[in-house]
């Protein structure tokens, strides 16, 4: 197949009249001679694929978010009463068939959620995993014309004790999925890689937090921890007190209070450091001591921030042109349907755009794009358009009159459309 566009992104930027031929979802050339059989799509640009580097794809089936209203606990515990509803409403007298039900339920919503994200050009994704959970759940069903990698998390969660073992259960089983796995070549339609996510300091006992490391190390080395989300959180971290608390003695009255945990974001970020990857999510609240600790380990540590959910929130403003000014790798990410309205995550680039009109354009399609794709180690295939990378499958109408008026034509728009 070959097609030709006004704009192609290409790896040095927007090149125009660019004709890509693309056999088995594989760029094979790159060519700014015009070919009589080129699909023609007019005055847009053909972006790479993106990376959405922080989801929750079991939360897809959710029509519209649930609102903050109060403290950052309350939401959290609206999200819980949510998912209990609804677990509850598939509950009937027959446990198979309750089960059955749960089970079904579970995977179309990643399935949509997969779905979703594939149409707004996504071909990487970083989803934190709960059970129940298989991976043939995350991958895109044959009639979709796409390739998609997925990095699945497993959420480890240990504010109980039944709790704990069954996030170590969960973690072996992984391992075991990872081991047991045939190698995947480049052309593959779904790459599967397994890593651990380790939920937060509230809900995260210390000894698993460094059960998640030692194991991280059998996996494909990539461990995600939301840190610095509120400062609720961080009021947890230092003293054990507030909203968070008693959130916890709400849901999990059998919570097992550890007084001898870290009271320090440092001791959380040090421990993560050690990971041969790690991801900090949100970084809302994160402090000087906090940042200089990443710069220090800033080859393999990244800070993902979710622009529309932390200001859905009303959070304080987020230090990202810190980060950046830092060195530190700034990825974006939609989180789940349960805090943003969609999964489109050109839709976080967009809304940077809006709101810094004085940051270069290009500089929010780089961190949807080849910078997390880097950083995660599938610059090869996504990212990027290239010669042996995926074929593009995002195409937005512009009609840039230079290279350097496409990106913000790009971001002005709030249309896509897919190229066939």
């Amino acid at each position: 197949m070959h097609l030709r566009a006004r704009w192609t992104w290409l790896t040095s930027g927007p090149a125009e009249n660019v004709t890509l031929t693309i056999e088995d979802g594989l760029v094979t050339a790159i060519s700014n001679h015009s070919d009589s059989t080129a699909v023609e799509l007019g005055d847009v640009c053909l972006l790479p694929l993106f990376v959405n580097p922080h989801t929750h794809l079991e939360f897809s089936d959710m029509e519209s978010p649930i609102q903050p209203s109060g403290s950052f606990a309350s939401w959290i515990g609206q999200v819980v009463a949510y998912r209990r509803k609804q677990q509850a409403k598939l509950t009937g007298e027959d446990p198979a068939q309750s089960l059955a039900r749960l089970l079904a339920s579970r995977k179309n919503a990643i399935q949509a959620g997969l779905r979703e994200s594939i149409r707004c050009g996504v071909g990487g994704i970083v989803d934190m995993v709960t059970d129940p959970w298989e991976s043939e759940w995350s991958e895109p069903k044959i009639e979709e014309p796409a390739s998609v990698k997925v990095w699945a998390l497993a959420e480890m969660l240990g504010a109980t004790k039944e709790r704990y073992v069954e996030s170590i259960e969960r973690a072996d089983r992984f391992i075991k999925q990872t081991t047991g796995r045939p190698q995947q070549n480049s052309s593959a339609r779904v790459t599967m890689q397994f890593g651990l996510s380790p939920h937060s300091p509230y809900t995260t006992p210390w000894s698993l937090l460094c059960e998640c490391l030692r194991r991280s190390e059998q996996l494909d080395g990539l461990i995600s921890m939301h840190l610095a989300e509120s400062t609720e959180e961080l009021d947890w971290i230092a003293h054990r007190t507030g909203p968070l608390r008693e959130m916890l003695l709400r849901f999990a009255p059998d919570f097992v209070d550890l007084p001898n945990e870290p009271r320090s974001l440092v001791d959380y970020l040090q421990l993560l450091a050690k990971a041969k990857r790690s991801l900090v999510v949100h970084g809302n609240y994160l402090d000087v001591e906090a940042i200089e600790l990443i710069v220090r380990h800033r080859e393999k540590m990244a800070v993902v921030y979710c622009p529309r959910t932390h200001a859905s929130f009303g959070h304080a403003p987020h230090p990202w042109q810190t980060l950046l000014a830092k060195g530190i790798t700034l990825l974006f990410g939609t989180d789940s349907r349960a805090s943003n309205p969609d999964l489109d995550i050109l839709q976080e680039a967009r809304f940077m755009a809006r709101t810094h009109p004085n940051i270069l354009p290009s500089e929010w399609i780089d961190r949807i794009s080849h910078i997390p794709a880097k950083f995660l180690g599938w610059e090869q295939q996504i990212g990027r358009i290239a010669i042996g990378s995926w074929g593009p499958r995002l195409a937005i109408p512009c009609n840039a009159r230079k290279a350097s008026e496409v990106a913000e034509a790009i971001l002005a728009s709030n249309l896509s459309v897919l190229p066939r």
